[in-house]
């Protein structure tokens, strides 16, 4: 299926691997963690990245 892409288009892809070694910071206890504390699924917040405000 062919998909339209414009300029500054977002586009995402997302894979998981295993980790070799224990993380240093785990993602909940980075202070700039946008998705951290929630208890069910969450809508995007991709608008919350900085250069989303440009």
């Amino acid at each position: 299926m062919p998909v339209a892409l414009y300029p500054s288009m977002r586009v995402c892809s997302v894979t998981f691997e295993p980790l070799s070694t224990p993380v240093e910071v785990p993602y909940w206890q980075k202070a700039q963690a946008k998705y951290k504390g929630q208890n069910s699924a969450q809508g995007s917040k991709i608008s919350d990245d900085p250069e989303a405000q440009e």
